[in-house]
């Protein structure tokens, strides 16, 4: 029984060894996989963060060219009107030219 008795126990000690080394590499795999997915919650909060300021960027740009833009139609508005506008008389509702600019700069003001 020597021969089969070490024979025996050699292989369920080395099964034993197979069988621990197993579970500690399962657990290594495990605790990567925490770290991974808790740097991927960093990069999307980060992704967050950056798209926010982004936004807040577009949105002061935004208003910076709307200011412009109203400002820019009040000075043509009161470059049209200030000119004289001359209607002929022999074409009832004639429109003239400055009052079609008038019209054509408040509806794309409008439309913006």
């Amino acid at each position: 029984m020597g021969i089969v008795g070490s024979a025996a126990s050699g292989g369920l000690l080395g099964l034993a060894g197979t069988g621990i080394q197993a579970l500690l590499k399962f657990y290594e795999v495990r605790e990567e996989r925490k770290t991974q997915i808790a740097l991927r919650e960093l990069d999307i909060k980060e992704i967050e963060a950056e798209r926010q300021l982004a936004i807040q960027q577009a949105e002061i740009d935004l208003d910076k060219i709307r200011e412009q833009s109203v400002g820019d139609l009040a000075i043509m508005e009161e470059r049209v009107a200030g000119e004289v506008m001359t209607v002929n008389p022999a074409l009832p509702g004639f429109v003239c030219e400055q009052q079609v600019n008038i019209r054509l700069l408040i509806a794309i003001h409008c439309y913006r």
